[in-house]
C-alpha cells in the first residue's frame, strides 16, 4: 500500500502536502522492511527542507524500527526529535491540524517512553510521559499546570499515572517523595 501511494504521489504536482504524504509513504516502505539505514538516509535528505513536519513521520518510523532492533537509545533520540518540536508548538487553528499534531505527539511520546523503559529509566519515562500530557494539553488549547510544579503529596496521598503503550499499560505511582513503576497485568 505504501509503494502504491508513492507511485500516486509521484504523479501529482509537487507541493508541501504532497511532499509530506510522500515522505510518510516512503518511510512506511522502509519501516515495513525494517530498513533503519534507508530511513536514516530519508531523514537526512529531509533535513535540507527545514520542515520538521516532514521529518516527524520518518523519526517516528526510525524510533519504531530501532525499538524492534533492540536499540532503545536510538529510539529515544528519534522520538525525542518529534516530542521536542511538537512540545514547542502552540495549538494550531484548524481542528484537523490539532488532531494530526496530537497523533504525532502521542506516537512519538509513547515511543520515547517505551525506549526509556527499555533503558531501565523508569523516572525518565515518567517525566517523558508527564511532558507528553502537558504538551498535549497545550497543543489542544487546554489549561496546563505550571511547568515543573511538583505535586504536593502528603504521606497518605498517591498519584497514579497510566500510559497506554504498544507494549502494554505502564503504571507509575507517586507517593511522598517515592515513585514506583509496574506494568499492568
Amino acid at each position: 500500500e505504501y509503494a502504491a501511494a508513492m507511485r500516486l504521489y509521484g504523479q501529482l504536482a509537487t507541493g508541501p502536502n504532497v511532499a509530506a504524504y510522500a515522505a510518510t509513504a516512503q518511510s512506511g516502505v522502509f519501516e515495513s522492511h525494517q530498513d533503519y539505514a534507508g530511513l536514516l538516509a530519508l531523514r537526512q535528505s529531509l533535513l535540507g527542507a527545514g520542515n520538521p513536519f516532514l521529518e516527524a513521520p520518518v523519526d517516528i518510523a526510525l524510533a519504531r524500527v530501532a525499538l524492534r532492533q533492540k536499540r532503545p537509545e536510538q529510539a529515544r533520540e528519534h522520538a525525542g526529535h518529534v516530542t521536542a518540536w511538537l512540545g514547542r508548538q502552540n495549538a494550531p487553528s484548524p481542528e484537523a491540524d490539532r488532531y494530526v499534531y496530537r497523533k504525532m505527539l502521542e506516537r512519538a511520546s509513547g515511543l520515547e517512553t517505551r525506549a526509556l523503559l527499555e533503558l531501565n529509566d523508569t523516572a525518565g519515562a515518567y517525566r517523558a510521559w508527564q511532558e507528553y500530557l502537558r504538551s498535549e494539553a497545550r497543543l489542544m488549547g487546554g489549561r496546563v499546570r505550571a511547568e515543573g510544579a511538583p505535586l504536593a503529596l502528603d504521606g497518605d496521598t498517591a498519584a497514579i499515572t497510566l500510559a497506554d503503550l504498544e507494549s502494554g499499560i505502564a503504571i507509575w505511582i507517586q507517593h511522598g517523595q517515592g515513585l514506583d513503576f509496574c506494568w499492568a497485568s
